[in-house]
C-alpha cells in the first residue's frame, strides 16, 4: 500500500514544481519585458525627436542623451542578469539569459549558452534557440548564416518586434541582391507590421534601390528611392536619398561638367580624354583618413595606367579641417586649409589633377553624399559606375583592366 501512496504522490509533486517553475520563469519574463518597454519607449521619442533636426550640432546633444539612457540600460540589464545565478538551469530560463546576453554584446558567453541548450535531450523550443543563433550572426556580420537559419525556422518564429527587427537587418544587408529584394518586399508588404518599424521603411527601400541599380535595373532604383524620400521623417537622411537618387539619375549619361577655375596642384584637366576615354573622378577630403589611403593607392595606380590613356582626377571640398603631419587640424581659414591640402598633394607627389568643388555644384550634379567616392567615366564619355566608400587597390586595378577591356 505506501508503493502505491508513494507512485501517486510522486507525479503530484513533480507537477506542483513544474507550476512553481513556469510562474517563476513567468514572473522573471515580465520583468524582462517591462525593463525593454521602458527603455524601448525612451529611445523611440529620441528617435522621433532626432528626425526633425538638420543641424549637426542639435543631433550631437541628442546623441547626449541617447549615450546617457544606454548606459543606464546597460546597467539595469547586468542587474536583470545576477537574477539567472539563482534561477534553475532550465530550457526556458537559458534561452531568456541568452537574449540578455545579446542585448549586452557578450556574445561569447551567448554562445556558451546556446552550446549547454543544444545539449538538453528533447527541447521544446530549439527553435528559440536558433533564433538567438541568428542574432549572434547579425552582430558579427555573417548574415549568409543568420539567412540559412531564418529559412530553417522562420514558420515557427513569434512574429513580434524582435522577428521584425531581424527581417529588417536581411532587408538592408543581405549579400545576394535577390534575397535582400525579397527580405525587403516581405518587410515592406507585412500587415501587421508594429508601429514602431514604419520609419524603417524607407531605409529599407533604399537598400532594395542600391540592390537593382547593382543589378543594373537603374529605372527600378529610382522608384524605391523615390518612395523612401516620400515616407523618411528624417529631414538629414531625406537630404542624403535625394542626393543618392541623383547618383542614379547620372548613371550611363553623359559625365556632367567637371571644370573647375581653382586647381590645387596647377596639372591640367584634359576634357577630351573624358569624353573619350577611361576617367576615374575621385570625390576625397582631406580630414578623412580612409579617403586619404584611398587617395594614395589611386595615385600609385594611375602612375602605371596613365600610360595606357587612363586620366584620374581629383576633386575636393573645404570643410574647415585636415590632416598636417598626421594631425587632424580643425576650425582653419579658408586660406589655411587650401595650403594645407596644396603642401599634402606636394609632399605626396600627386600625378593627377585635383580642384576644388568650390560652390559645391560638382558634388552635386553628382549625388556626392558620403566620402570617399569613385566615380567611373567609360570610352563613351558616359558615368559607368560609382562606388561609395573605401575600397583597397586589388579592387581598383581589377575595376580598371575591366574598363580597359571594353571595347
Amino acid at each position: 500500500m505506501k508503493k502505491v501512496v508513494v507512485l501517486l504522490v510522486l507525479p503530484l509533486i513533480m507537477f506542483t514544481v513544474s507550476c512553481s517553475q513556469n510562474k517563476n520563469f513567468e514572473a522573471v519574463s515580465a520583468e524582462y519585458q517591462k525593463l525593454e518597454s521602458k527603455y524601448f519607449d525612451k529611445i523611440y521619442a529620441l528617435n522621433q525627436k532626432r528626425k526633425q533636426l538638420k543641424d549637426d550640432s542639435e543631433r550631437e546633444k541628442l546623441n547626449g542623451e541617447f549615450y546617457l539612457i544606454s548606459n543606464q540600460r546597460q546597467q539595469d540589464l547586468e542587474k536583470f542578469l545576477k537574477r539567472f545565478s539563482q534561477l534553475p538551469e532550465k530550457e526556458e530560463f537559458l534561452i531568456l539569459k541568452t537574449k540578455v546576453l545579446i542585448e549586452l554584446n557578450r556574445v561569447l558567453e551567448a554562445e556558451s549558452v546556446i552550446a549547454r541548450l543544444k545539449k538538453i535531450e528533447k527541447p521544446r523550443y530549439l527553435h528559440r534557440t536558433k533564433f538567438e543563433e541568428i542574432k549572434i550572426a547579425a552582430i558579427k556580420g555573417d548574415y549568409k548564416t543568420g539567412i540559412r537559419i531564418f529559412k530553417e525556422i522562420e514558420p515557427l518564429i513569434e512574429k513580434d518586434a524582435h522577428y521584425y527587427n531581424i527581417l529588417m537587418l536581411f532587408a538592408i544587408n543581405a549579400e545576394e541582391p535577390q534575397e535582400l529584394l525579397d527580405f525587403g518586399r516581405k518587410f515592406i508588404e507585412a500587415r501587421d507590421l508594429p508601429e514602431e518599424f514604419w520609419d524603417y521603411r524607407a531605409e529599407v527601400y533604399a537598400a532594395m534601390a542600391d540592390a537593382l541599380k547593382n543589378m543594373g535595373k537603374a529605372d527600378e532604383a529610382q522608384g524605391y528611392l523615390q518612395k523612401a524620400i516620400s515616407i523618411t521623417a528624417d529631414l538629414q537622411y531625406k537630404d542624403i536619398l535625394e542626393k543618392r537618387l541623383q547618383q542614379i539619375k547620372v548613371l550611363s549619361n553623359k559625365c556632367p561638367s567637371i571644370a573647375s577655375s581653382f586647381s590645387l596642384n596647377g596639372l591640367p584637366l584634359s576634357w577630351a580624354k573624358v569624353q573619350n576615354g577611361i576617367t576615374l573622378i575621385y570625390f576625397w577630403a582631406g580630414w578623412s583618413e580612409s579617403s586619404l589611403q584611398l587617395f594614395y593607392a589611386i595615385n600609385e595606380v594611375a602612375k602605371i595606367y596613365q600610360a595606357r590613356g587612363v586620366q584620374v582626377v581629383g576633386i575636393s571640398k573645404l570643410f574647415g579641417k585636415a590632416f598636417s603631419s598626421g594631425q587632424l587640424k580643425a576650425n582653419l581659414e579658408q586660406a589655411e586649409e587650401v595650403l594645407l591640402l596644396r603642401t599634402l598633394l606636394r609632399e605626396n607627389n600627386i600625378v593627377f589633377p585635383c580642384f576644388l568643388d568650390q560652390d559645391g555644384n560638382i558634388s552635386k550634379n553628382f549625388g556626392i553624399y558620403i566620402l570617399p567616392t569613385l566615380v567611373v567615366i567609360d570610352k563613351k564619355g558616359t558615368v559607368a559606375e560609382v562606388h561609395n566608400g573605401f575600397f583597397d587597390r586589388p579592387k581598383l586595378e581589377s575595376l580598371l583592366r575591366k574598363w580597359l577591356e571594353e571595347k
